[in-house]
């Protein structure tokens, strides 16, 4: 089953050495499709979870939400979100997708798209910043075992909000026999190709790259991912005073933001923005 194969912790290191993303990203051009990324059985238990979720689960999300608008960053979209590290089988998925590119700070949540649902083009450039406690939260949730012992997710504890980068992008897909004309493709907008978003199927490309999400033309499919990004922390220098949050709950940027179409300089941090990709 799932469970006992993800219990299964040679099985999995096994199935993380396959994928050495850096490589197979500087082979072909720094972005990268593996179909079939999961055994079967892993991807149907995902998808299974994806279709139990009761729809007052999903957060919706647009360019005119109130958390969205007032971003210099806020392009046309339109989705909703389920976060996933209180849910088993998706913090699962994501963990998997965290130990292809381990030592980095996870940003995983899952998405629907529904009728007419899609996202403009942008590049993913946006800086994230967290504190040390926050990420103390996530790796209880990524790696409770502590795998790292210089520190939660291999990072040493800091003072204060540091900023993270957006290393490399991600989008897991599960969804069954897609057909190839209700839109809600993948366009990669610096080869001009694009992806159906096929069952059991990862894209990975670096950041910054321009692409977008096409809308939805079906009013009865649903199409499902896990998406975000491995971050990696930029110079510890730059970390700002820490202002304490009252919380117990695990802590996250929200999957945070898109870029706008124009290139331009990385905006500044901003928190408590919310997740689009």
């Amino acid at each position: 089953s799932a469970k006992e194969w993800l219990r299964d912790a040679d099985a999995v290191q096994q199935w993380a050495a396959r994928h050495d993303l850096p490589k197979l990203l500087a082979q072909s051009g720094d972005f990268i499709r593996i179909p079939n990324l999961l055994p079967d059985f892993v991807a149907e238990w995902a998808w299974q979870a994806f279709q139990k979720l009761q729809e007052k689960s999903w957060e919706r999300t647009s360019a005119s939400d109130r958390n969205d608008a007032d971003y210099a960053d806020s392009i046309p979209h339109h989705f909703s979100l389920f976060e996933v590290e209180d849910h088993e089988a998706l913090l699962s998925i994501s963990k998997l997708l965290w130990l292809l590119l381990p030592k980095t700070l996870p940003n995983f949540t899952a998405a629907r798209y529904g009728p007419a649902d899609h996202i403009a083009p942008h590049d993913d450039l946006v800086l994230e910043h967290y504190t040390s406690k926050e990420v103390s939260r996530l790796a209880k949730c990524y790696d409770p075992e502590g795998s790292y012992r210089d520190g939660a997710l291999g990072l040493k504890p800091w003072r204060g909000n540091r900023c993270f980068i957006r290393e490399i992008a991600a989008v897991y897909y599960l969804n069954k026999d897609w057909p190839s004309d209700v839109g809600g493709e993948f366009v990669d907008l610096t080869t001009g190709h694009k992806y159906l978003p096929e069952f059991n199927t990862l894209v990975a490309f670096r950041v910054p790259r321009m692409h977008e999400v096409t809308a939805v033309e079906s009013i009865r499919l649903r199409r499902y991912s896990i998406f975000g990004w491995w971050l990696q922390p930029e110079d510890e220098s730059k970390a700002e005073p820490e202002v304490e949050k009252p919380s117990n709950v695990v802590k996250k940027r929200p999957a945070a933001e898109l870029a706008v179409v124009k290139k331009r300089p990385v905006p500044a941090p901003q928190a408590g923005k919310r997740a689009r990709a």
